[in-house]
């Protein structure tokens, strides 16, 4: 059995156009996010198969339908200004809620940005469900931003620490070149 790290007799294979769109469709279909692909007004142009089982739809149910159909009526002005806003921005970070086919408000956490898909200009969506409970789920921005302040301390109290530690090496190396 060969190791990884051990070089490897390879054929070189160069991926086509098509190689690389299957390989994208793989990842965007079999990803634990939800992903999707709107045009300009808000038509699910697609959406992977995980956020469509999370929402309770059919992916055929979602498919040339708006984005509205599952944003509730309290958070449209929310979700429209935040896709109206890329018109000037290239990607927006976004928290919004999303109704499942049952009723249910499903709050996430998203990064849409502008891409072409399909020869058309079109906003890429990414996204994921917020979980009260931070042992479950620890991936959303605020316990992202928590944990970077927290590291952030951390290094600042390490630095002045390394900085008193110099000090000290320092006088200690000077006293004893002094008694040398």
């Amino acid at each position: 059995m060969k190791n990884l790290n051990e070089p490897a007799e390879r054929k070189t294979h160069t991926l086509t156009s098509s190689d690389k769109d299957n390989n994208y469709q793989t990842l965007f279909n079999f990803s634990r996010l939800f992903f999707w692909v709107i045009d300009h007004e808000g038509t699910f142009l697609e959406i992977n198969s995980f956020m469509a089982r999370q929402l309770g739809f059919s992916r055929s149910r979602l498919l040339g339908k708006s984005i509205l159909l599952i944003c509730p009526e309290a958070d449209l002005d929310s979700l429209l200004s935040g896709i109206n806003s890329l018109e000037k921005k290239e990607h927006i970070f976004r928290r919004f809620l999303m109704t499942s086919g049952t009723g249910e408000p499903i709050e996430i956490e998203s990064i849409m940005v502008k891409c072409l898909w399909k020869n058309m200009d079109c906003i890429l969506g990414t996204g994921w469900k917020i979980c009260k409970d931070e042992s479950v789920y620890p991936g959303n921005l605020a316990s992202m931003a928590e944990t970077i302040k927290d590291l952030e301390a951390k290094i600042v109290r390490m630095s002045a620490e390394r900085r008193y530690l110099e000090k000290e090496i320092s006088h200690k190396e000077i006293l004893l070149a002094e008694q040398n």
